[in-house]
């Protein structure tokens, strides 16, 4: 598989971050979808754009069959970025405002020890309702699944503490799945029914639950000034992109208010269905159900807002340069074929080959050849969206287990990967760390 330094926005998110937006299929009719989420943005300067479509249950970072806006993206694996060219085809038609490269990530919520992981939201009672509701529809798409073949054998680990009671199991995510990913495991059962908690990235399902977390998600995504995204990516890029959305029913009015980086997540999802993946809820999510509907603990490593920012930090150029290899045809299929080996990477636990992904190439001629700023931007976006984000789970899984407790963790795979991954973290910490290798 060819390594990038930035590749899909998708791709990048599948192994280290939930995912914004599912993806959908081309129809010939548009009758049967509707976004998860729409903005019926007035053009008046001072006006405040508010999404008005409600989201539909089905879960914000998961591709799904219906279009909307998971993005994604946490990637659909996260390979660290690598351009397959610089962007040449648009010029941008207004400086794009100056990414801010290392966000600060600091999970939201009840401080449960330390700064590095935290009880999820408390909710009132009837938005626990909602969520709950959430869960059981979710968990029916997953039961529905015939067959009883377990395919899904992903990484997977458990870590003691040789100096106290505490019990850590680490479950690499895939944050958009197929039905392969299920049945799921029986050695992964056992861990989740002896947690006494789930701990995740951050609690995805209020958001794609409870319509005012839904609008909190994706206000983000807008630009607060209403600039259309041509003046961005370029009028020729924004045309054919918005035909592409078009043909594969993802576009709806107010979308041109929509920044770089939600076009990508739309775009780049759909290359992920195209790949077959997207049709199944993400483990991530799936875990987070289980845990509402049967009144487990749910702890964040994160927030909604940290991977937002993180996200919307990026330079531009990096989602120009996606955008326009989604509408490249050679490239496009290269990327369905990377999509492919990457999900089936996950599935088998090949531990060597979602490594060699999240390792940067910064001598790459085409890397070399990216203008001086733009490298130092997308060095800086890795180092947080890995090495930074890394330390800050690694911490949380240590405070959990300095907790005592049995504790579930689940995140993207590629943040328990390589020198700066958690795993690597907690065995220089002390903590037998012993990887249970699925049959």
């Amino acid at each position: 598989m060819r390594k990038k330094l930035f590749q899909t926005a998708t791709a990048v998110l599948a192994l280290t971050m939930l995912l914004a937006a599912p993806g959908c299929k081309k129809q010939e009719t548009t009758a049967d979808v509707s976004p998860t989420i729409t903005a019926e943005l007035t053009k008046e300067p001072e006006a405040t754009p508010e999404p008005t479509a409600e989201p539909t249950k089905e879960p914000a970072a998961e591709p799904t069959k219906e279009p909307a806006a998971e993005p994604t993206k946490e990637p659909t694996a996260e390979p660290t970025k690598k351009p397959a060219a610089e962007p040449t085809k648009e010029p941008t038609a207004e400086p794009t405002d100056a990414p801010t490269p290392e966000p600060t990530i600091e999970p939201t919520g009840s401080v449960v020890q330390g700064e590095h992981v935290r009880v999820a939201e408390k909710l009132s009672e009837k938005d626990h309702a909602t969520v709950v509701s959430t869960t059981e529809t979710l968990l029916a798409s997953v039961a529905s699944i015939e067959g009883e073949e377990i395919t899904a054998k992903p990484l997977f680990w458990k870590v003691t503490d040789p100096d106290g009671e505490g019990v850590l199991y680490l479950l690499g995510s895939f944050h958009i799945t197929d039905s392969r990913a299920y049945q799921v495991h029986p050695e992964i059962k056992k861990a989740y029914e002896a947690s006494d908690a789930v701990a995740l990235e951050f609690d995805l399902l209020p958001y794609v639950s409870i319509q005012s977390k839904a609008l909190e998600m994706y206000s983000a995504y807008v630009d607060t000034n209403l600039k259309t995204v041509d003046k961005v990516i370029g009028k020729e890029l924004y045309e054919k992109a918005k035909a592409f959305l078009t043909e594969y029913n993802s576009y709806v009015a107010g979308l041109e208010y929509y920044k770089p980086y939600y076009w990508d997540s739309l775009m780049t999802n759909i290359v992920y269905q195209m790949a077959g993946i997207g049709d199944v809820i993400g483990y991530d999510l799936y875990f987070d159900s289980l845990a509402y509907r049967d009144g487990k603990t749910i702890l964040e490593f994160e927030s909604m807002e940290a991977q937002n920012e993180l996200l919307l930090s990026a330079d531009n150029r990096m989602y120009i340069n996606d955008i326009e290899s989604v509408l490249d045809e050679e490239s496009r299929k290269e990327m369905i074929e990377e999509a492919g080996k990457l999900y089936e990477g996950w599935l088998s636990g090949d531990e060597e080959a979602l490594t060699e992904l999240v390792n940067p190439d910064y001598s790459d001629p085409e890397f070399l050849a990216l203008e001086e700023d733009f490298q130092e931007n997308l060095k800086a976006y890795n180092k947080a969206m890995y090495e930074e984000r890394n330390n800050g789970m690694a911490a949380g899984m240590k405070e959990c287990i300095e907790n005592g407790t049995v504790t579930l963790c689940i995140v993207g795979t590629a943040h328990f990967l390589g020198e700066t991954g958690a795993v690597n973290q907690l065995k220089k910490a002390g903590y037998i760390v012993e990887q249970i290798v699925l049959e």
